[in-house]
């Protein structure tokens, strides 16, 4: 039995192995930039978690946390900024937790965090108040850790 190839046939065999090669590059490119794309993703999460906890650890914002909670007077504004910068970032933890772009054990110490955050009262109340501006989905997660306090 012998194989008679025509040019056509031989045209036909290297375009396939070139759409091959194309296809294998092409997934090589899409798996290198998505760790381009989720790296870039975290440095600036993580730039803007620096952010967080330098407001966090400086005295004057943890004086008005307390002063808020204690007099609940116009001294609110700094207080509810800073809660909302950091309900926001949470807001985005959960969003790429839910798009694959976090694994489990990443989420798993996020999931404490965001627990930790949501347990103190001035934290809660302020969420009564703005629960709608975070998105759906989280809005049920954030309600279903407060009940369970």
């Amino acid at each position: 039995m012998q194989l008679d190839l025509t040019t056509q046939d031989w045209l036909n065999i290297i375009q396939s192995v070139g759409v091959l090669f194309t296809m294998v590059f092409t997934i090589i490119q899409l798996r290198k930039n998505n760790k381009v794309f989720k790296s870039q993703i975290f440095n600036s999460l993580y730039q803007r978690l620096d952010i967080i906890n330098s407001l966090a650890v400086e005295h004057k914002v943890s004086n008005k946390f307390l002063s808020a909670y204690i007099h609940e007077k116009d001294e609110h504004d700094p207080v509810n900024s800073y809660i909302d910068m950091v309900g926001t970032f949470f807001y985005e933890m959960y969003y790429h937790h839910k798009n694959g772009l976090l694994s489990e054990r990443e989420w798993n110490t996020w999931d404490t965090t965001i627990k930790k955050f949501y347990a103190y009262p001035y934290t809660r109340g302020y969420w009564e108040k703005n629960r709608s501006d975070h998105g759906y989905g989280f809005d049920a997660y954030v309600e279903n850790l407060i009940k369970k306090r």
